[in-house]
């Protein structure tokens, strides 16, 4: 069985990335779902030693991580799914690098936009700590930027993007032709082998010329040509794997800016996640690191699984 790291800090975020798997297991997904608090161990000052004891913080501690935890339980038991929980302590983005590092796992799920350390991973340190040192499959889910509140169960922004999301299953793949994102193939080609694939969309995105060239009305037919030939390039390998597994895909080449590429396609095909690898050769495989990537998930409403 797969089995599936929560990091757990108590904001809506969280819940959002524990309601993503739920909704996995629920639609036939066999997969364990273990959510993960990670608390910061308090050190008392030499002259507090005498009031606050060691036991004192440990239960301190401990209460602080039931309260982020209670949260999304409330969710995953309205939800009617198995989970196991754990209360670890130290640095979050180390704690989850070990946790990672046991090979007891094959995915990490965290959300975004949360309300503390763990929530804000997006664009703090952690997110690049996790991202840059674990082997793991990351998938990021965002959190409508109407949900500011939090709450014990899945919020009415949520259940409004659910219809959409569960009409089909639909993946948008990006591909620059890099090693990085040969891997994100093979990972959506395993998953399609477990049964949790569906239809694919596999896309290119070709950087536009300048506006210089393409206002010369004799180029115009010339110079889509060449982008459609160079984004069929670099699909080649991509597609050649999906058509030897069977998988049922449509190829695009789009010419623009890759972050609002990626997120305008999504939005016209209604994508219901998109699956990338990263550290590639191209504008794309550096999505994680830069500004393309937080413009990525602030214009997407769907989950972004991130592939090494």
């Amino acid at each position: 069985m797969r089995k599936i790291l929560v990091p757990v800090d108590g904001s809506i975020g969280s819940q959002f990335a524990a309601m993503h798997v739920a909704e996995r297991m629920q639609a036939g997904e066999t997969l364990a779902l273990h959510l993960l608090n990670v608390q910061y161990r308090p050190t008392v000052h030499t002259g507090l030693a005498r009031v606050v004891s060691a036991s004192m913080i440990h239960d301190y501690a401990e209460e602080q991580g039931q309260a982020a935890l209670a949260l999304v339980i409330a969710v995953l038991k309205e939800a009617g799914v198995a989970f196991s929980t754990e209360i670890a302590y130290g640095d979050p983005g180390r704690v989850i690098f070990d946790q990672a590092a046991t090979g007891a796992y094959a995915e990490i799920v965290m959300g975004t936009r949360g309300t503390s350390v763990l929530g804000s991973l997006l664009v703090g340190s952690i997110a690049t700590k996790v991202v840059n040192s674990v082997a793991l499959p990351v998938t990021l889910i965002s959190t409508p930027t109407l949900t500011m509140h939090q709450s014990g169960r899945a919020t009415p922004e949520n259940a409004a993007l659910a219809p959409a999301a569960k009409a089909h299953r639909l993946t948008l793949l990006p591909i620059d032709g890099s090693d990085h994102a040969n891997r994100a193939t093979d990972f959506v080609i395993a998953e399609a082998r477990r049964g949790a694939g569906g239809d694919l969309l596999v896309l290119n995105v070709q950087a536009p010329y300048p506006k210089s060239i393409t206002r010369i009305a004799e180029l115009s037919g010339a110079i889509v040509e060449a982008q459609q030939q160079e984004g069929m390039q670099q699909l080649k390998s991509a597609l050649a794997r999906v058509t030897a597994a069977g998988l049922s895909f449509r190829p695009i080449v789009a010419v623009g800016e890759p972050a609002e590429t990626i997120a305008q396609i999504a939005r016209e095909q209604a994508v219901t996640r998109i699956v990338m690898g990263t550290r590639g050769a191209g504008a794309i495989a550096q999505l994680i690191f830069g500004s393309t990537a937080k413009r990525v998930l602030h214009l997407v409403n769907v989950p972004v699984t991130l592939i090494k």
